[in-house]
C-alpha cells in the first residue's frame, strides 16, 4: 500500500501503539480529574501526616493536597488494542487466533484492574480475578506443552500446561507487577523494559507472532511513560499493572519463553517473597523529609524499604534504581538464552 511509509509491521505497530497512547492519556487527564476520580501520590505527602489518613487518600482526593487522576491503564490498553488491530490490517499474521487471544487477555485484564480501581474488593479476590483473563489462551491452547528446565530436561506437560500452568503463569505475573508499583514512572517502566527484552529474544528467535505483541507492549507503556514520569500526571492503577503483568505472560506462554520472563522478573519474584514476610500487608511508600528524600522505619518488606533505609533517596531517585536493577535482569535474560 503505497500511503503506508512504513515497510515492517513491527515499526507500523509501535508508531500507532505510541501516538494512540499518548492521544488517549492526554484527552483522559482532565476528563478523569472533572470527573473527581483522582488519588493523592502518597510520596508527596508532608511529613507528620497521620498514616490512617493516608491509606484512605489513596482511593480519593483530599482538601489542601495536590490529586492526580488514575486509572490510566484505560489509555494504556486503548493504545495497544489499537496499535495491534491497525497493523494487523495491513499486515495480517499467519497465527491470528494467538494474537487475538493475547488481545482479549490483555482486554479482559485491564478491565477486572478498572472494577478494582474504583471498587472496594477483598485481597483474595483480587488475587484470584486475574485468572479469569487467561481463559482466551486456554482456549487457543497458546505456546508448547512442554518445557525445558534447568538441572531436569525437557517435560511434557500435555493438558496439564493449558488448564494449569496458563493460568497460573498469567495471575502470577499480573500480581507479581501489581505488587512493586506505586511510584513515578516505575510500573511504565517496567512493562517498557521487559517488553522490550521480549521483543528482542522473540524476534532474534523468529517468534514473530510474540514479538509483534511485546513491541506493542514496550510502545504502550513507553507512550505513557510522557505523562507518568516523575512528577507524574496520570497514575496507572490496577488496570495497567494488571496487563502489564497479563500481557508479559502471554508473550512469554506464546513464545515459549518462560525462562526468560521468569528472569526478567526477578525483582518483582524477589518483592513477592518480601511481602510475604509481612503477610502481604506493606505498603511501598516511604516518609518525605528534606530535599524531599524518602525514608523508612519499619521492617524490610519491599525492595522499596532496603532501598530508602540505605540511600534515602528522592522519589525520582528511587525508581531510576529500581529500573537500573529491572535492566540488569533484563540483560541476563537475554544472555540466557545461549546458555
Amino acid at each position: 500500500m503505497a500511503i503506508i511509509a512504513f515497510q515492517h509491521p513491527f515499526i507500523l505497530t509501535a508508531v500507532i501503539t505510541f501516538i494512540t497512547t499518548v492521544a488517549a492519556t492526554w484527552v483522559l487527564i482532565p476528563r478523569l480529574t472533572r470527573a473527581g476520580l483522582v488519588g493523592v501520590d502518597l510520596n508527596k505527602v508532608p511529613a507528620g501526616f497521620d498514616r490512617s489518613k493516608i491509606k484512605q487518600l489513596k482511593d480519593k482526593g483530599y482538601p489542601g493536597l495536590p490529586t492526580v487522576p488514575r486509572s490510566g491503564g484505560i489509555a494504556m490498553i486503548l493504545g495497544f488494542s489499537t496499535g495491534m488491530l491497525v497493523s494487523l490490517i495491513i499486515y495480517p499474521y499467519p497465527d491470528i487466533v494467538s494474537i487475538l487471544s493475547a488481545l482479549l487477555t490483555a482486554t479482559l485484564i485491564s478491565t477486572i484492574g478498572i472494577v478494582e480501581d474504583f471498587l472496594p474488593i477483598r485481597q483474595v479476590y483480587r488475587t484470584l480475578l486475574p485468572a479469569i483473563a487467561a481463559l482466551p489462551l486456554m482456549v487457543a491452547t497458546a505456546g508448547q506443552t512442554e518445557m525445558s528446565l534447568p538441572f531436569v530436561g525437557t517435560i511434557q506437560f500435555g493438558i496439564v500446561y493449558t488448564l494449569v500452568l496458563i493460568p497460573i503463569g498469567v495471575m502470577a505475573a499480573s500480581n507479581l507487577v501489581n505488587l512493586l508499583a506505586g511510584f513515578n514512572g516505575l510500573e511504565a517502566g517496567v512493562g517498557a523494559i521487559v517488553g522490550t527484552t521480549l521483543f528482542i529474544v522473540a524476534y532474534s528467535a523468529g517468534s514473530s507472532v510474540a514479538a509483534f505483541i511485546a513491541m506493542a507492549l514496550a510502545a504502550s507503556c513507553a507512550a505513557f511513560l510522557v505523562f507518568n514520569r516523575y512528577p507524574a500526571r496520570i497514575f496507572p492503577g490496577n488496570a495497567a499493572t494488571y496487563m502489564i503483568g497479563a500481557v508479559i505472560a502471554a508473550i512469554a506462554i506464546i513464545g515459549n519463553m518462560e525462562r526468560v520472563a521468569v528472569i526478567a522478573l526477578i525483582p518483582q519474584i524477589a518483592e513477592f517473597f518480601l511481602k510475604a514476610t509481612g503477610r502481604f500487608r506493606a505498603e511501598n511508600f516511604g516518609k518525605l523529609g528534606k530535599d524531599n528524600r524518602l525514608s523508612y522505619d519499619g521492617p524490610t518488606q519491599s525492595l522499596t524499604h532496603l532501598l530508602m533505609k540505605a540511600f534515602r533517596p528522592t522519589e525520582r531517585q528511587l525508581v531510576l534504581m529500581l529500573l537500573t536493577i529491572q535492566a540488569v535482569f533484563a540483560a541476563i535474560a537475554i544472555v540466557s538464552t545461549s546458555w
